[in-house]
């Protein structure tokens, strides 16, 4: 079973036990705190959308992409008034409209740590001058790989997934090798996972 596949299995279950959980995004805050109502962002990996959720609220608009049909269905359903639309992270610059803002939360850490930078630049090149990028990635462990296959029971089901794990320095140094002026970073402790979170600003025209 693949990412994709794996994620639509469970999205209904996983929504809902997201949904009640409480995780502070303070890289999430700095973000809406330099953007204006009617800002365009995009939602990278938005999954069933409870980052859409915030920037809706916040009055943002909002387009949403993944990779699995099931998250996408429950975004759709519980957040209207966003747009979400199916398509892999890799194939981002096949957009054809730029952002004030891109976040991407808990997806980079599904792709290989070499792939970091590249993947920075291609979401760099979907922001308009002046634009601000939000990353979450899971901090690695010292009981875990810094990257592989995981396998693990996941609201009763069990499931493989791929994960890749960071130093807080070595996303702030991939964002800088990407082209971006870092704005806010900070490592969030979350139950027995730690977020690094970062926000960045693209500089140049």
């Amino acid at each position: 079973m693949d990412l994709r596949e794996t994620y639509d299995a469970i999205a209904e279950q996983w929504h809902q036990d997201a949904k009640g959980s409480v995780i502070r995004r303070p890289g999430l805050e700095v973000l809406l705190r330099g953007l204006s109502r009617g800002s365009s962002v995009l939602d990278v990996g938005c999954g069933t959308g409870l980052v859409a959720e915030c920037l809706l609220a916040a009055g943002m608009e909002v387009l949403g992409i993944d990779a699995s049909d099931g998250m996408l269905a429950i975004a759709r359903r519980e957040y209207p008034a966003g747009r979400f639309i199916r398509l892999d992270l890799q194939d981002v610059a096949t957009l054809d409209q730029s952002f004030d803002a891109v976040c991407a939360v808990a997806v980079l850490l599904h792709r290989p740590r070499a792939e970091l930078v590249a993947t920075l630049r291609a979401l760099h090149a979907k922001l308009r001058p002046g634009g601000t990028l939000y990353v979450a990635v899971k901090e690695k462990r010292i009981d875990r790989p810094e990257e592989g296959v995981i396998t693990e029971e996941h609201l009763g089901i069990a499931i493989q997934r791929f994960f890749s794990f960071y130093t807080q320095e070595e996303v702030e140094t991939a964002l800088q090798a990407a082209g971006f002026m870092q704005l806010f970073s900070e490592t969030v402790p979350s139950g027995r996972a730690r977020w690094i979170e970062v926000v960045g600003q693209r500089t140049e025209a």
